[in-house]
C-alpha cells in the first residue's frame, strides 16, 4: 500500500497485508462503530422471527415419512431453532456484508429480555428478507466507504466529506445493481445445470448426483471472480463493468494467493467465533466478544482492501479497461 508497491512487480505478501490491516484499524478505532452497533442490535434489540416459515417446514417434513426415517432429528433441531431465528441477521450480507458475531442463530440467553416480532406469513418473511438485504447493502456501503476513507487518508489522499457521502450513495446503488445482475445470472446458469442433472439421473444416478453436487461449486467459482467488485467501486470509484472485469483479472493473475488469503480469513473467523461462542454465557461479557470480533474482522476486511489496492496498482493501464 506504499509507493514502493508501484515500483516493484511483487506486491506485499499475505502476512504483511494482514499486519497492515491490523495497524490501520488500531489507529482508526472508529471503524468499529458500524459492526459493533449492528451486533449490539442483533444481540439486545428487537428480533424478527420467522416462526410461520419454520412451522411450514416442520409440517412438510412430518408429511414426508422417508425424510423422517433418514433424519429423524431434523424436526427436533428445527423446533429448537424456531424461537432463535432472527430475520434482522439478514442485515449482514453473506460474503461481503458487515461482519457480525451474532450472525445466524441469535443467542438463547441475554442479560436483558428482548422483544420478538413475528412475520405473519411466508410472503412477509420473503419480503422482509428482501428489504433487509437492501438495507444491509446500504450499511455495507457505509462501512466499506469508511474503511476506504481511512486507507486513502493513510496514503495522503483524503476525500472531502460531501464527496464521501456521494460515494456512499453511488456504491450502494451499484452494489444493488450488481446483486440483481448476479442473482439473474446465477438463476440462468443454475436452471440448465438442474435440468442436466435430472436428465443424467434418468440414465445414471451417479452421473446425476455428481452434476447436482458440483453445480454449486461451478456457480461459486463464477461468483468468486467478482469478490473484489465492491473494493473497486468504493476504493477507486470504478464503473461497475470495469470493476467486475478488473476483479476477475486480479483473481486470475493471483489465483493461489487469493485462495490462501480467503481461506486464512475463513479459518480465522471460524476459530475466533468458535472460541468466543464457548465463552458466551449470556452475560454482559458478550459485549467484550462483540468488540474483539469487530476489531479482528474489520482488520481482515481492511487487509483485503489493501490486498486489492496493491494488485490493482500493478495492472497495466490497458488492462484496467
Amino acid at each position: 500500500m506504499t509507493n514502493e508497491t508501484k515500483e516493484t512487480s511483487t506486491p506485499p505478501g499475505i502476512m504483511p497485508t494482514f499486519a497492515a490491516g491490523l495497524d490501520l484499524v488500531s489507529k482508526h478505532l472508529w471503524l468499529l462503530v458500524v459492526p459493533v452497533a449492528l451486533d449490539v442490535f442483533l444481540w439486545l434489540g428487537t428480533r424478527l422471527g420467522a416462526k410461520v416459515f419454520m412451522d411450514e417446514m416442520i409440517a412438510f417434513w412430518q408429511q414426508e415419512e422417508a425424510l423422517l426415517t433418514i433424519e429423524p432429528e431434523i424436526i427436533e433441531q428445527f423446533m429448537a431453532l424456531t424461537t432463535r431465528t432472527n430475520l434482522f441477521a439478514t442485515l449482514s450480507i453473506p460474503m461481503i456484508g458487515v461482519p457480525t458475531f451474532m450472525a445466524g442463530i441469535t443467542p438463547e440467553f441475554t442479560p436483558i429480555e428482548t422483544a420478538v416480532l413475528e412475520a405473519d406469513s411466508i410472503a412477509a418473511v420473503i419480503l422482509s428478507i428482501i428489504l433487509l438485504s437492501v438495507v444491509g447493502l446500504f450499511i455495507t456501503a457505509v462501512y466499506y466507504n469508511l474503511i476506504a476513507h481511512a486507507i486513502r487518508r493513510n496514503m495522503d489522499d483524503d476525500m472531502p466529506i460531501p464527496t464521501l457521502i456521494a460515494r456512499i450513495g453511488r456504491s450502494w446503488l451499484l452494489l444493488l445493481l450488481m446483486g440483481f445482475l448476479m442473482a439473474i445470472a446465477l438463476i440462468i446458469l443454475y436452471i440448465p445445470l438442474i435440468l442436466l442433472a435430472t436428465v443424467l439421473a434418468s440414465i445414471s444416478s451417479v452421473l446425476g448426483g455428481a452434476v447436482a453436487i458440483f453445480s454449486p461449486v461451478i456457480l461459486f467459482s463464477i461468483l468468486i471472480q467478482f469478490i473484489f467488485v465492491p473494493h473497486g467501486l468504493i476504493l477507486h470509484g470504478r464503473p461497475l463493468i470495469n470493476a467486475m472485469l478488473e476483479s476477475s483479472l486480479i483473481i486470475r493473475k493471483n489465483l493461489m494467493t487469493c485462495i490462501t488469503l480467503f481461506f486464512t480469513i475463513v479459518l480465522i473467523n471460524y476459530l475466533m467465533s468458535s472460541i468466543m461462542l464457548l465463552a458466551d454465557n449470556g452475560s454482559w461479557l458478550t459485549g467484550a466478544s462483540i468488540i474483539g470480533h469487530a476489531f479482528v474482522a474489520t482488520a481482515m476486511i481492511t487487509a483485503v482492501f489493501i490486498f486489492y489496492h496493491d494488485r490493482f496498482t500493478l495492472l497495466d493501464v490497458t488492462q484496467k479497461i
